[in-house]
């Protein structure tokens, strides 16, 4: 078990997929944003609602709902969201803005999706999706579009999430069970891991 998360600034492909992808081990990346264009465009909550307030959330881009929340609620008896349920609660349209005025969390927004290409709010590096190879999910649904084929997974797993100061993500698997990153561009965000050996108290936890 990790007593701390390493962390790590220049790292290169070889050394990140060596000492952390194959043996799946968590590291926190120091530099990754700093050259993202949103870095500097994003210092405050505000600052995001001035650049994307007016576009409109819709259902197809979106998992939020009416309550603020991208799920049905945790219960005792399913403490852990699965990673392969993808609700679509209602209603929508809704802008950034007004949800935002409404709600403490926007959660599971397909920015990129929604956006377009034309529009790159971040760049990575190959390790983490910039080549096809790391980014097996997005990848292969961007290949079997190539070919006229319908996504083998039925939707885009970029997601952007905004919040107010408090708000957060419940006890959950990643995506498809699948490795993720994720990029803090602004405030603090807490992070709880649990060792696998944990799974079966989790699991019947109330």
């Amino acid at each position: 078990m990790l007593e701390s998360i390493p962390r790590e600034t220049d790292i290169d492909e070889e050394r990140f997929v060596q000492q952390y992808l194959i043996p799946n081990r968590p590291c926190i990346l120091l530099d990754l944003v700093k050259d993202w264009p949103v870095a500097g465009k994003w210092g405050t909550l505000q600052d995001f609602q001035e650049d994307l307030g007016e576009v409109t959330l819709t259902s197809e881009f979106s998992c939020v709902g009416a309550d603020g929340g991208a799920s049905p609620p945790y219960s005792s008896s399913s403490p852990l969201k699965s990673g392969f349920e993808s609700p679509r609660p209602g209603p929508m349209p809704e802008t950034v803005r007004s949800y935002l005025e409404k709600h403490d969390y926007l959660k599971d927004w397909h920015l990129q999706q929604q956006l377009g290409p034309e529009v790159a709010p971040y760049s990575l590096p190959s390790y983490l999706g910039g080549s096809p190879v790391f980014d097996w999910i997005n990848g292969w649904n961007s290949w079997l579009e190539s070919k006229g084929k319908a996504e083998c997974f039925g939707e885009d797993y970029r997601f952007c999430y905004a919040g107010k100061r408090g708000s957060g993500t419940g006890l959950h698997f990643d995506v498809m069970a699948s490795y993720s990153w994720s990029a803090n561009l602004l405030g603090l965000k807490r992070w709880t891991f649990f060792h696998e050996g944990s799974l079966e108290q989790l699991m019947t936890s109330t």
